[in-house]
């Protein structure tokens, strides 16, 4: 499972080039509804005003496509995204 539903309309993701969870809503974004090859879309910007912190990236397939403008050492790179289940079984 690489999203998962905090909600509703709330779900969460790994971003390792944050070390930490992101976010996104639906209907605010859209979700092809995968939890093993998500696509969203429009793209998800972290910290839009703040450029020392932002995070820019697209989901789409089970990939995360960072943008050039994201801050951190993924940026312009794409990686699959994390599995929830297996990161939080090696955190117990």
């Amino acid at each position: 499972m690489l999203i998962k539903c905090l909600d509703n309309d709330k779900y969460l993701f790994y971003c390792p080039g944050c070390n930490c969870y992101h976010w996104f809503t639906v209907p605010k974004w859209t979700w092809n509804g995968n939890f093993e090859k998500p696509t969203v879309s429009p793209s998800i910007i972290t910290s839009p005003h703040d450029p020392r912190v932002k995070c820019h990236l697209q989901i789409i397939c089970g990939e995360l496509k960072y943008f050039t403008d994201s801050r951190h050492y993924l940026s312009g790179i794409s990686i699959s995204m994390v599995d929830l289940e297996e990161m939080e079984e090696k955190l117990k």
